[in-house]
């Protein structure tokens, strides 16, 4: 008897804390509006900076390289199922797969919620987000700002190595 009531506590233990966490979707609202990020993108010793807008009416992304030397001054426009690469006046627009627009992937993240925690860096709030993506099989762990819910640091499988995406700034756009 004493078993089934540990059991019964437990599980209404665990409902009470799951339904106060909040949902991954609430969490990654974000992703659903119009916005532009600069970032800077870390992949084993690759460094990259760029600009990233995403647009959902019309839907389309647009990637400003703006560091290294070698890939500053392109840019790639995903729009459906065309990928646009642009460098001064030369243009190739095609529907094959192009890597270079892998990066804004790191902001259409989906998943279920393994853990969040709140931790401070360098005095600031965050939550600590980790999410398993079933469909794809990647994991993600993303610093949300504690007070905007706005990302800082999105930690992720790229390519089968870790890489590690910092926000700069982030705004909305109408």
């Amino acid at each position: 008897m004493e078993i089934i009531r540990l059991i019964a506590l437990l599980l209404s233990l665990s409902l009470l804390l799951c339904s106060c966490a909040e949902s991954p979707s609430k969490l990654l609202s974000y992703q659903e509006k119009n916005f532009r990020a600069h970032v800077s993108f870390q992949l084993e010793s690759l460094s990259i900076g760029a600009v990233i807008t995403s647009r959902h009416e019309p839907d389309y992304t647009i990637i400003e390289f703006t560091s290294p030397p070698s890939l500053s001054g392109i840019t790639v426009k995903k729009c459906g199922e065309t990928t646009t690469v642009t460098l001064g006046d030369m243009q190739l627009e095609s529907t094959e797969y192009c890597r270079l627009a892998e990066i804004s992937s790191l902001f259409e993240i989906s998943g279920v919620l393994r853990k969040s925690s709140v931790e401070s860096i360098s005095g600031k709030k965050f939550n600590r987000i980790e999410l398993f993506d079933t469909d794809k099989n990647e994991s993600y762990t993303l610093y949300l700002y504690k007070d905007s819910g706005l990302p800082h640091r999105i930690v992720a499988d790229f390519f089968g190595k870790e890489a590690t995406l910092d926000v700069i700034s982030f705004e909305f756009m109408t």
